[in-house]
Order: C-alpha cells, then sequence, then structure tokens
C-alpha cells in the first residue's frame, strides 16, 4: 500500500511540476487577451474553467484541476494521472495509469449560456 501511495504522490509531483511551467507560460497570454470568459461562446484565447469532478462514459470519475489553459486529472480507481491543455473548446490531453498511457483530443460541449455541459474526447470517454 506504502507503494501505492508513493507512486500516486510521485505522479502528483510530476503534474503540478507541469502544471506550474504551463501556468508561467500561458496565464500572461490569457491576461494580455482579457481574461476568461464570464459567459456566453469562448472566444479565441479565452480559458473555460473545467476543474472540478467529471464522469466519464466509461463511469470512471475524473478530479481535474485547473490551473489558466493547463489542467490534470487523476482517476483513483484506476490510478490514472493526465495533464491537457484547452484551447477555445479544443483539448489536448496525455495519460498514464494502471490501463495503460496515452494521448488524444477532444471537444468542450458548450451549453446556451457558454457553460461547459459536457467533454467529448477521441476515445469516446
Amino acid at each position: 500500500m506504502e507503494q501505492q501511495y508513493a507512486a500516486v504522490d510521485s505522479c502528483i509531483t510530476g503534474l503540478i511540476a507541469r502544471i506550474e511551467v504551463l501556468e508561467s507560460k500561458i496565464d500572461p497570454l490569457v491576461q494580455q487577451l482579457g481574461g476568461t470568459a464570464e459567459s456566453g461562446a469562448i472566444r479565441e484565447g479565452e480559458v473555460t474553467n473545467i476543474e472540478g469532478v467529471w464522469n466519464s462514459h466509461f463511469g470512471l470519475l475524473h478530479q481535474i484541476t485547473q490551473h489558466g489553459a493547463a489542467f490534470a486529472w487523476y482517476i483513483d480507481s484506476i490510478h490514472e494521472c493526465g495533464t491537457g491543455t484547452i484551447d477555445g473548446t479544443r483539448l489536448t490531453v496525455s495519460w498514464h495509469g494502471d490501463n495503460g498511457s496515452g494521448s488524444g483530443t477532444g471537444l468542450l460541449v458548450l451549453g446556451p449560456s457558454g457553460e461547459v455541459i459536457a467533454i467529448e474526447m477521441d476515445n469516446g470517454n
């Protein structure tokens, strides 16, 4: 059990370091573009908040943390860590965990007032 916690801790530490590097590069750009969208459609260069718990089509709970356009997630049940970036409504992600590793792209699905109502990935999740 200690090895499992050490692996998770190492994964999270690595994710935090990667997010901090991305944040240092992305945040100044977001500020130059006028910050994030409060409501309505996402304009190019704006970053939408997806932080929180999301349930996948496979029934897996993703705990997402976000800093600017960079985000990371952890899925406890399969010990999966992942990172990604948001560009408008497009996502680019990579991950590794008990079920292997990979990368992909996805889209944020927006509701009528511009809020994110779903995340659709190219792997069907």
